[in-house]
């Protein structure tokens, strides 16, 4: 965790991250995702860091933000495209179920279908 004197500067970045996708919505989603990121992932390396190293953990803080930062908005597109995937399955198994007579579905038509989607 963070030291007591950087949890104040945590908490307002958190704030303003709310308030932001508060008011902002959905156009500034992706920064609200980098922004709670960076304060993540500055945690858990500053955590890393011995509380009296004062340089190691500003550099633990701002690599491991930046990263944390990163590893959320990719998380974001690997959430639009799982989610596809499953409505790409789900419409293989709707159909198939409609036509194949309860069966189940073709692999090679869900796996289709899933990348379509």
């Amino acid at each position: 965790m963070l030291p007591h004197s950087y949890e104040l500067p945590a908490a307002i970045l958190i704030v303003l991250g709310g308030t932001l996708a508060c008011f902002a919505g959905y156009r500034l989603f992706k920064v609200v995702l980098g922004i709670y990121g960076f304060v993540l992932g500055a945690m858990l390396a500053s955590s890393m860091m011995g509380a009296t190293n004062t340089t190691g953990m500003i550099v633990a803080a701002l690599v491991g933000g930046l990263a944390g930062a990163l590893l959320l908005m990719f998380a974001y597109f690997i959430g639009i495209a799982l989610v596809g995937a499953g409505l790409g399955a789900f419409v293989a198994h709707m159909a198939w179920g409609s036509v194949g007579k309860g069966a189940d579905p073709p692999a090679v038509a869900v796996i289709v279908l899933s990348i379509l989607g």
